[in-house]
């Protein structure tokens, strides 16, 4: 394993979506649930896309940047008081950290190419430290830096693809090096030893709530399958079993608990949403709404208290817009929150309990003809349906929920 001090001029390389955080901040707030989440956003409602933050039900919005460049892809910190993103400016690319109060923004990480891809940071658990993804010269690199941009160090290097995550005790880091067809999955201390290479043909990794276990989408049966297996790369387990594809284009989502997990499958020729426990008992479907097609599953994610499934759906043919839809765990009360016709409904994530969902839909404005995107809640029976964002011009994207401060 090699550690070195990181080359200043690096170019980043985009190897995950943005991270759904889902749970409550210290911060008060007066939201129709009584939460006390904040939710930072990209909007470019005063020209480009800028870092903007709010309680959930809308108020005290605090813009954190004004600068002419282009903010892109924030990422909460485990502990809410600080978010990692991206700034394109020119042909500069900069990695920062900012706090949650729009003080002390620092430099992680920069490059001289244009970079114009969404990517995201893997924060280690207490705060202190991100993994990047970055390359130069045509080598993936992944790189552990400080949250003040000091002590930059490479933590792997030479792979076609890197994906990190960080285990939720904070003891090691999962990382999924190269392409399809076989893609391999090793973890490795944050002090880049005692690397161990986990299994090859893995892809859509994610550890247990208990850092236990890790749940991975591999095709080595001739088929995409959910595997479960201990931590160390031991007791592997298609929990699947299906002749029909599981899995992609999201992997596997462990319920809060760790007593189940939730994947997409299209073994029945339509998108569902099944679960199973991590030994391969109790598989179940979860949804699998009736009276339309379902081609397309986007998100999953569960409610913080286990008893819901929110996910995001393609209603009728492959490329028709998604739906924000829930469902029990258990597999009843299927409902669509949001039939839209028009616009792709992004998940955001949870109220902190459980009552709330929060998406990025559309808003028809009285100042424009055309819709904009903005953040909304729903209560989970569908009503309620509340606008948090007031934006007359422009889009706001690309939110997230701050977790526990």
């Amino acid at each position: 394993m090699t550690h070195q001090l990181l080359p200043r001029t690096l170019t980043i390389v985009v190897v995950a979506i943005l991270a759904l955080a889902i749970a409550c901040s210290s911060d008060s707030d007066d939201g129709p649930s009584g939460s006390q989440e904040r939710i930072v956003f990209i909007s470019d409602r005063d020209g480009n896309p800028e870092l903007y933050v709010m309680n959930s039900a809308g108020s005290d919005v605090r813009r954190l940047t004004e600068t002419p460049a282009e903010e892109l892809s924030p990422v909460w910190s485990p502990t809410g008081d600080e978010i990692a993103f991206i700034r394109i400016d020119g042909d500069r690319t900069a990695y920062l950290a900012i706090n949650a109060d729009g003080t002390n923004e620092r430099l992680l990480a920069e490059t001289d190419v244009l970079y114009s891809r969404l990517s995201s940071a893997a924060w280690s658990p207490d705060g202190s430290q991100l993994v990047l993804q970055l390359a130069q010269d045509g080598e993936t690199n992944l790189f552990l830096v400080n949250t003040d941009g000091s002590g930059q160090e490479v933590l792997s290097e030479d792979a076609e693809l890197f994906v990190p995550s960080w285990a939720p005790d904070g003891e090691r880091i999962l990382i999924q090096a190269g392409l399809a067809p076989a893609p391999r999955l090793f973890s490795v201390p944050s002090d880049g030893t005692d690397q161990l290479e986990l299994t090859e043909d893995a892809r859509l990794a994610s550890w247990s709530p208990d850092a236990s276990q890790i749940a991975f989408i591999s095709e080595r049966d001739g088929n995409s399958e959910v595997y479960v297996m201990n931590a160390d790369g031991t007791g592997v387990v298609n929990v699947s079993q299906s002749d029909g594809p599981d899995g992609p284009p999201i992997g596997p989502v462990w319920s809060p608990d760790g007593s189940q997990i939730a994947f997409a499958s299209f073994r029945d020729g339509r998108a569902q949403i099944l679960a199973v426990n991590p030994d391969g008992t109790g598989l179940t479907i979860v949804a699998s709404p009736s009276g339309a097609t379902v081609s397309r599953i986007d998100q999953i994610v569960w409610s913080p208290d286990g008893s819901r499934i929110a996910f995001a759906a393609a209603i009728g043919e492959l490329n028709e817009v998604s739906d924000v839809l829930v469902v029990n765990a258990d597999g009843t009360g299927v409902l669509n929150l949001t039939n839209s016709n028009t616009l792709t409904e992004t998940l955001v994530g949870w109220s902190s309990d459980s009552s709330r969902i929060f998406f990025i839909g559309e808003a028809q404005t009285s100042a424009s003809a055309s819709n904009v995107r903005a953040v909304f809640s729903i209560a989970v029976d569908g009503t309620d349906r509340t606008p948090v964002t007031d934006n007359t011009e422009g889009n706001d994207t690309q939110a997230a929920i701050s977790p526990i401060g």
